[in-house]
């Protein structure tokens, strides 16, 4: 999490609100996350003495859920294999990991320098 007392708040280039977006899935993110604007506002790590200078201060949880549907109870009782089961989760409208980070990020609740640090993909 940013600290709320330091964040800071600050207008993302058009370049840096593409390659996010491209992080999450560009055709998904066009549906989910937010529009490009010229005064959109994002948040980086300030510093101060309520987080020790380094710009967070406390944490969140990110998260992905496998919805257990039919389709995809009948891949796992079949045993497909693990990139069968994403595949078909993604289409299922599954959020990643880094996905719900990236909309962290959009909520001003963390930056996406943390969200690629914690994520792997």
């Amino acid at each position: 999490r940013l600290c709320t007392k330091c964040a800071k708040d600050y207008n993302p280039a058009r370049e840096e609100y593409e390659e996010i977006a491209s992080d999450f899935g560009k055709k998904t993110f066009e549906a989910v996350g937010p529009k490009y604007e010229s005064d959109m506002v994002m948040k980086a790590p300030g510093n101060c003495e309520m987080c020790s200078g380094t710009g967070y201060k406390g944490r969140m949880g990110i998260h992905e859920l496998m919805e257990g549907t039919p389709t995809i109870k009948r891949k796992i009782k079949k045993k497909a294999p693990t990139e069968e089961l994403f595949e078909t989760a993604a289409k299922e409208g599954m959020t990643t990991l880094k996905q719900d980070g990236i909309l962290k990020v959009f909520q001003g609740y963390t930056d996406i320098r943390e969200v690629r640090r914690v994520c792997i993909t």
